[in-house]
């Protein structure tokens, strides 16, 4: 018998009429209705539940839903019971207006979202009782944050039914901010990525990949250096040298997640590559007087910039969102652009992807997704390629080599790949140059970026018009 507590988390009036109205006249109606706000497991009563199981079933094979095509489901159905019979009399002995039945929807929505939390919080309670052996309280703050990010709320606004008003006020908005100078997302680091793919919009998730020794953790750090420091006016050289006050208003917010290498060496890329310092001198803190100078406008412009670095080796999605909400709330500033090195090194939020890396990286580049979108920002993630290329005479990436590619390919609205042919042919013609090949772009043109790579400063830079490209290298153009 269902506890007085269980009792309280369903909505049964609203479930009654609900299913009333689904098994009157006015069924197809109530259900095309209805199936917009809710789903199943919103029941909180098997009755009601499987009564709408019915109705989803009956409509997913063409057939209009009645009362009779419903009773007639339901009895063959291998999951329906005797005692369910009491509860639909009751329910179809009320009446119900099919005006109302959003509200309703609505209602039992509310009280499904209260079992999910209940049943969550209950988990963390549990697990809560292990602080100290292998759970530790950063793990408890994490899951309490992974909650909002996989409850929903409240029933989501049907886009589908605004029509196109709707959609020209967003266009027309988003015109107007481009014309006052507002910027739609943040910058690529290289002039020749951004005038093929635009800028990197709020909510796409970016992927960066190559094999080792490529260059795609200096290139997604040149990304974060591009948008925190590079591309603001009040952190030009200039402006750093005369002195110009910098508030902290007009420096973007730009979060780095390093699971492979500490903040002390990120910092040291980020250095090299804003002085042009040879990195290994970087590294060793040996420099001439006139480096020193350019390292100290460096240091002052890092200094003055929100570029926050996060190297904890162990991150999920949710610890992730948690994070970065954190800092949202202590810099009173929204975040810019993420870049995360790298995927694989991640792990799932959830129990169930652990048995299977190929189901938790889909979870994994979801939730980034998912972040993407929630923080108004692109998501820069870095990922591994497989080794199966190396067997291939001509070793440039494409998108099956990616690992675990189905849901990364999937996700990404963007994938790049970065190339240098002299890591496997010592005495390339291309020697110095990289490929940034466009592997996936939704808004724009696939084909390969050339880029200077000048990895001895942690950095890519932009090639003159025409001095390289592919068909030059294999002699076809």
């Amino acid at each position: 018998m269902a506890s007085s507590e269980d009792t309280a988390l369903i909505a049964l009036e609203a479930e009654r009429a609900v299913t009333c109205a689904l098994l009157s006249s006015d069924g197809a109606e109530a259900y095309s209705e209805v199936s917009l706000h809710l789903a199943a497991d919103d029941f909180g009563s098997a009755a009601h539940r499987l009564t709408f199981e019915a109705c989803a079933a009956l409509t997913a094979r063409g057939d209009v839903v009645t009362s009779v095509a419903v009773s007639t489901y339901l009895k063959a159905s291998a999951t329906w019971k005797d005692e369910y019979v009491a509860e639909l009399q009751l329910a179809v002995s009320g009446a119900v207006s099919i005006a109302h039945i959003a509200s309703y929807a609505i209602a039992i929505k509310e009280k499904a979202v209260a079992r999910r939390l209940r049943a969550r919080l209950g988990e963390i309670a549990d697990k809560s009782l292990r602080v100290g052996s292998d759970v530790t309280a950063e793990d408890l703050l994490a899951d309490i944050d992974s909650i909002t990010l996989n409850v929903e709320a409240k029933a989501s606004h049907v886009r589908l039914l605004d029509g196109p008003g709707a959609m020209q006020l967003e266009m027309t908005e988003r015109w107007e901010a481009i014309q006052a100078g507002a910027s739609i997302g943040a910058r690529y680091p290289l002039d020749g990525l951004t005038s093929r793919l635009g800028a990197a919009e709020n909510g796409q998730l970016i992927i960066i990949a190559g094999r080792p020794s490529m260059g795609k953790s200096v290139l997604a750090m040149n990304f974060a250096l591009e948008n925190a420091i590079e591309n603001v006016e009040s952190l030009s050289i200039g402006a750093i040298a005369s002195g110009t006050a910098v508030t902290t208003d007009d420096v973007p917010l730009v979060a780095v997640f390093s699971l492979e290498m500490d903040r002390a060496q990120l910092g040291n890329r980020t250095l090299s590559a804003m002085t042009a310092v040879d990195y290994q001198k970087v590294k060793q803190g040996d420099f001439t007087e006139q480096e020193w100078e350019r390292v100290n406008l460096a240091w002052e412009r890092m200094y003055r910039s929100r570029l926050h670095i996060d190297d904890d080796g162990f991150l999920t999605p949710a610890r992730m969102r948690a994070k970065l909400r954190q800092l949202e709330q202590r810099t009173k500033k929204k975040v810019t652009a993420i870049v995360v090195d790298y995927l694989q090194l991640m792990s799932g939020d959830s129990r169930r992807a652990e048995t299977n890396r190929t189901l938790e990286v889909s979870e994994i580049t979801r939730g980034l997704k998912i972040i993407a979108k929630e923080f108004q920002c692109p998501v820069v993630a870095l990922s591994q390629l497989s080794r199966d290329l190396e067997k291939r005479a001509d070793k440039r990436p494409v998108m099956a080599d990616l690992r675990e590619s189905g849901a990364i390919e999937q996700d990404a609205d963007v994938i790049l790949f970065v190339y240098r042919d002299e890591v496997y042919n010592p005495d390339s013609m291309s020697r110095g140059m990289a490929e940034i090949i466009i592997g996936k772009a939704r808004d724009a043109v696939l084909g390969m970026v050339p880029a200077v790579s000048e990895l001895q400063f942690q950095r890519f830079v932009d090639t003159t018009a025409n001095a390289y490209s592919y068909e030059q290298l294999t002699g076809r153009g």
